[in-house]
């Protein structure tokens, strides 16, 4: 259970840092950061943290 825990918040942790990259890059809003968060990561058919981790790699520049 504290594994699970731990994921969770890491997870959560990782989708608020890819909104606030969103927020800052695009001008969005929290709420329009994490609807665009979703759209790409049900187009991609990945998880909301996976997205997230991707949007972080790209705009870190580690492709």
């Amino acid at each position: 259970e504290l594994e699970l825990a731990k994921q969770a918040i890491a997870e959560q942790k990782t989708i608020n840092r890819a909104k606030l990259l969103l927020m800052q890059q695009l001008n969005y809003n929290e709420s329009q950061a994490h609807r665009a968060l979703q759209k790409q990561a049900m187009d991609q058919k990945i998880n909301l943290a996976e997205m997230a981790g991707l949007i972080i790699k790209v705009a870190s520049g580690k492709n």
